[in-house]
């Protein structure tokens, strides 16, 4: 057993296969892009833009590229609202919205509508344009 522990051979095939198994753990264990219901969705996106998280916007939004460019964009523009003053709804007019409620600096008050999609059983949202 000593003699096996000491063969350099037994040492890399053991590396590789741990390397090949850490990689396919990290795989399947990635959290899913979108949101499982459309009020859980809401909240995830609310909750991002408040943590300022650009990262897990942008694994809420629908784009199959750009989305990350989206989610940048619209977490800088959210960068001067008050962060514990936004908060998040549902409309299911023409179609189900996020409504993301936010104050700006000056006290005003405004609004950002996300289209909402269902794809693949997973909610995500539509980006337009931001405040």
């Amino acid at each position: 057993m000593l003699r096996l522990l000491r063969n350099l051979r037994v040492w890399i095939l053991v590396m590789a296969v741990a390397w090949i198994t850490t990689i396919l753990v990290m795989i399947t264990g990635r959290p899913e892009d979108g949101a499982p219901s459309a009020d859980v969705l809401a909240t995830q996106i609310a909750d991002a833009l408040r943590a300022q998280d650009a990262d897990r916007l942008a694994r809420l939004v629908s784009l199959e590229s750009g989305g990350d460019e989206v989610a940048k964009v619209t977490v800088a523009n959210f960068g001067s609202v008050d962060t514990n003053l936004i908060s998040s709804h549902l409309e299911r007019r023409n179609g189900v919205q996020v409504v993301v409620d936010y104050v700006r600096p000056d006290g005003g008050q405004g609004a950002l509508r996300l289209p909402a999609v269902l794809a693949s059983g997973r909610w995500k949202v539509t980006p337009v344009a931001t405040p």
